[in-house]
């Protein structure tokens, strides 16, 4: 994923459509390589119903493949139909970088996998 923060732009993202049961997980881990300067990034999921929870974390410039894990309890509402995250029904993954409002930014952000 490419992208440039600039103008008016704060906020880029992809997602992936799925069906997994996390129900039994205590972490959730992918992994990501990313270049450019630092930004942040959001990592969301959603469930059957609309409901969306995630993690925002820093984006450290790296060459090399980084893996990030997030507790499930780390996990906070972001939006949607209910304020508990059904994790029998994850129907999407969601990445979105997101603009550091002090610089402009041009970035590339890869992610690989993510584990359950």
């Amino acid at each position: 994923m490419n992208f440039e923060f600039g103008g008016t732009g704060a906020w880029a993202q992809v997602f992936k459509p799925v069906n997994m049961d996390l129900s039994k997980l205590d972490t959730v881990s992918f992994e990501y390589k990313y270049s450019g300067q630092q930004n942040n990034l959001e990592f969301k999921l959603t469930d059957d119903k609309n409901t969306n929870f995630g993690y925002k974390l820093d984006l450290e410039p790296s060459s090399r493949w980084q893996t990030q894990e997030i507790g499930a309890k780390d996990l906070q509402y972001f939006w949607g139909n209910s304020t508990v995250l059904n994790f029998r029904n994850i129907k999407q993954v969601w990445f979105a970088p997101g603009k550091d409002l002090r610089r402009k930014r041009n970035s590339q952000f890869e992610e690989s996998a993510i584990h359950r």
